[in-house]
């Protein structure tokens, strides 16, 4: 039995030519059927990771917006730059931080930034890339060849 039905004038359209030239393509990069399908399920666990990263990541800003007033600290508002250093991976990330009325000598982090901070530590310390990218610049380690 036949297992690919085309008729003879699937044969004679350039577009279903094509489609199964991109086919035939695809699979020789796979390594065959079960090659093509194994990088389908990794796209799917990516995208589903990448959906439950997304939700998180909104959770989070909805706890920080609701509870973000009621939170701040008084003082003057300034941006520094942070630097989160891993093994291989070093982010700088723009912060507000706030130098209090009560001790100006030396600017502090508020609990939300703080938290975010542990945040980005850890997707550091995951090799996170692109969660890492949407927080801020992320360099990264490449050892020297002799």
């Amino acid at each position: 039995m036949n297992d690919n039905p085309r008729s003879a004038e699937d044969d004679n359209d350039p577009i279903v030519a094509e489609v199964h030239a991109a086919r035939q393509k695809l699979l020789e990069q796979c390594g065959g059927i079960e090659g093509y399908l194994r990088h389908v399920r990794e796209l799917d666990a990516q995208r589903h990771a990448r959906a439950r990263d997304l939700a998180e990541q909104r959770e989070a800003e909805e706890a920080q917006a609701s509870t973000s007033v009621a939170t701040r600290m008084p003082g003057k508002r300034v941006k520094r730059i942070r630097y989160i250093q891993t093994a291989k991976l070093i982010v700088a990330v723009d912060t507000e931080m706030v130098i209090p009325p009560s001790d100006p000598s030396e600017p502090c982090l508020e609990p939300e930034t703080v938290a975010l901070l542990r945040d980005i530590r850890q997707h550091a310390e995951a090799g996170d890339i692109p969660w890492l990218q949407s927080r801020g610049k992320v360099y990264q380690l490449i050892e020297a060849t002799s």
